[in-house]
């Protein structure tokens, strides 16, 4: 939950307590410490930023994965340079970020060298907010883009069965003078995440949201997460966006199509062992080391069209209350964290 929701039933936590009680569960549950500490990280910038789906509340879902052997608590990910402007990781069945923490300063520097690098990472399970992955590229004045395929969750535009992955992309670029204009988004009509977040406050989907085990549209969440799908946003058009993500994420890297994950036949299993990919260009290179200064000037224009913000303006607010105020953590969830900590 963010600073600013409302609720009794919560307490207030620092940022640096929310990384204490992540990096504390995941180091009980066999994850060593550098992981540990590197996950926790990224659920503090989730908790930080928004969305809260993607914070905390997404840490029994990892724990429990990682207890039923889904996920790999020990792995250790292989990169291959395969050629002056391609990097491969193999994540040995472990989380995706030390693979592409791992390989973030060769890729920046194939780009600066080449122009444009690509990175693909096959055998990992992808956690929390793409945008973490991104947007350290675009603070070092390089535009990056990213796409995961995911597990089975979506029902293709006219279909009547999923197919498809919420298959999330993200975009980054620097602008001069503020942060880097930064985008994340599933291709799925809500994140998965965020459907459980409602689930468990009892609160209803948008229509279009997604449809029941019968195929019938519906606005109840947990009719979604219980034998139901979610729809692709924007009807055929998201769909035609969530196949270019798959084919990006796990055509490309090697790694799985969503029918062809196996997550929903272990129990315990919530995450995706897909695939991902992420293109880095170097400004300067591609024919304007003046992007940053152009992008801002570009976006000075943008109030003039009556739109109040930017894409992800609202996430900067988020930020700076996060920081000064800390933020709110449901009880529930805080004293299962808690005991999760403990856990032999």
């Amino acid at each position: 939950m963010s600073a600013h929701t409302p609720s009794r039933d919560v307490q207030r936590l620092t940022l640096d307590e929310v990384r204490t009680l992540a990096s504390d569960a995941l180091r009980a549950h066999g994850v060593e410490f550098d992981v540990a500490a590197l996950l926790a990280d990224r659920i503090v910038l989730a908790e930080r930023d928004g969305p809260a789906s993607h914070g905390l509340f997404m840490l029994p879902s990892l724990l429990s994965g990682l207890r039923c052997g889904w996920i790999g608590a020990r792995a250790r990910p292989r990169m291959t340079v395969a050629g002056p402007a391609a990097l491969h990781v193999d994540g040995d069945n472990g989380f995706a970020q030390p693979g592409l923490e791992r390989a973030r300063p060769e890729l920046a520097r194939m780009a600066a060298a080449q122009g444009i690098a690509v990175l693909t990472q096959r055998n990992a399970h992808h956690v929390g907010a793409l945008r973490c992955d991104v947007e350290p590229f675009a603070e070092a004045g390089l535009v990056a883009m990213m796409f995961v395929a995911t597990r089975r969750r979506v029902v293709p535009h006219g279909g009547r069965h999923p197919m498809l992955g919420t298959n999330p992309m993200a975009f980054a670029a620097p602008v001069r003078g503020r942060p880097p204009f930064v985008w994340d988004m599933a291709t799925s009509a809500v994140a998965v995440s965020d459907v459980r977040l409602m689930a468990e406050s009892g609160r209803a989907v948008p229509p279009g949201t997604g449809v029941d085990r019968h195929g019938a549209p519906t606005t109840d969440a947990r009719s979604i997460l219980d034998g139901g799908a979610l729809l692709a946003f924007g009807g055929h058009k998201g769909t035609a966006v969530s196949l270019m993500v798959e084919i990006m994420a796990a055509a490309l890297s090697g790694g799985r199509f969503a029918v062809e994950d196996r997550a929903a036949e272990v129990p315990g299993a919530a995450s995706a062992n897909g695939g991902q990919t992420v293109i880095v260009i170097d400004p300067a290179r591609a024919g304007d080391a003046g992007l940053a200064g152009r992008v801002a000037d570009w976006l000075a224009l943008y109030p003039d069209t009556g739109a109040e913000r930017l894409p992800g303006d609202g996430r900067l607010a988020r930020r700076d209350a996060a920081l000064r105020d800390g933020v709110d953590v449901p009880t529930a969830l805080l004293r299962q964290l808690r005991e999760a900590g403990r856990a032999p």
